[in-house]
């Protein structure tokens, strides 16, 4: 299924931690695309404060870290930081607390 790249209120793309933010949808780039596929486990220890990990963890159930972008698969039932990031409805206001346990403030 092809990607589709997530853009926030004003039609800008939206980066996560340096990286273009994707999910699925009826046209745009393949997932090869995206290129390796980087562990997401790895990437929350180095950069989130230990003591925090686990809810760093369960916030992005449904994403995946590649070379190349973030993949977030829309059909998850946990969508509160891609909402954030695309400003939909009223999180546009509500930032993730978990957000708060990254070491550097990339978003």
């Amino acid at each position: 299924m092809p990607l589709n790249a997530a853009k926030n209120g004003c039609s800008s793309k939206i980066k996560f931690h340096d990286k273009y933010v994707y999910y699925d949808w009826i046209t745009g780039i393949t997932k090869e695309e995206l290129g390796i596929e980087i562990l997401l486990d790895e990437y929350i220890k180095l950069n989130v404060l230990e003591e925090h990990i686990n809810k760093v963890k369960k916030m992005m159930v449904g994403w995946k870290l590649y070379e190349n972008g973030w993949y977030f698969n829309s059909g998850e039932e946990n969508v509160d930081l891609f909402y954030y990031l695309t400003q939909m409805g009223d999180y546009v206001n509500h930032r993730p607390d978990e957000l708060k346990y990254f070491k550097y403030d990339r978003v």
